[in-house]
């Protein structure tokens, strides 16, 4: 399995200025390549925009002081909204994946040689059953939730899997002990 970096930008602003029927805006710049390449609009009362960034892009900006990266993100909005005045957001927020002590990254992908098999390894037990995996990279289509593989869900889904084979084997040294 291969290990991505998605960061957002988001930001709110006191009125919408864009599109209110838009939901979002796709690959937008004329950049060589889009740093901003996702835009998910949430109309009034919301009145947020959030930006998506992959790869380099995403691991530049982490390195990047907020003002430097809302610098960034008003000189977009404004090339892509040329029609407005883009006023200063009244709130933002940055996200620094791979600084994040608990995932160094966000995601998970297939990887040069990697497929199905490799996240069914990743799900399974160690051979003495005393360490379960659990994350969106270990789950295995069930095919109720064909579309969990990456997402919060998979996660959550996989961490049920494995809190149930740790409870069923609690559960079965007890009934050992007593016979």
């Amino acid at each position: 399995m291969g290990f991505g970096l998605l960061n957002k930008c988001i930001l709110q602003f006191s009125d919408c200025f864009w599109n209110l029927m838009a939901i979002t805006v796709l690959r937008t710049c004329n950049e060589p390549r889009s740093r901003f390449h996702y835009i998910v609009c949430l109309p009034p009362p919301a009145n947020i925009l959030i930006l998506l960034l992959s790869g380099a892009n995403a691991a530049e900006l982490e390195n990047a002081a907020d003002s430097e990266i809302l610098s960034h993100v008003m000189k977009f909005l404004q090339q892509i909204f040329p029609q407005y005045v883009v006023p200063d957001p009244i709130k933002y927020k940055f996200t620094r994946w791979s600084q994040d002590p608990l995932s160094f990254g966000s995601y998970s992908n297939f990887a040069v040689h990697s497929n199905q098999h490799t996240m069914e390894l990743l799900a399974r037990e160690t051979d003495d059953g005393r360490l379960h995996w659990a994350g969106e990279h270990t789950y295995v289509n069930d095919d109720i939730n064909e579309s969990a593989n990456g997402c919060v869900h998979g996660a959550f889904l996989t961490g049920g899997r494995a809190a149930a084979a740790i409870r069923a084997r609690i559960l079965l040294g007890k009934s050992s002990d007593t016979t």
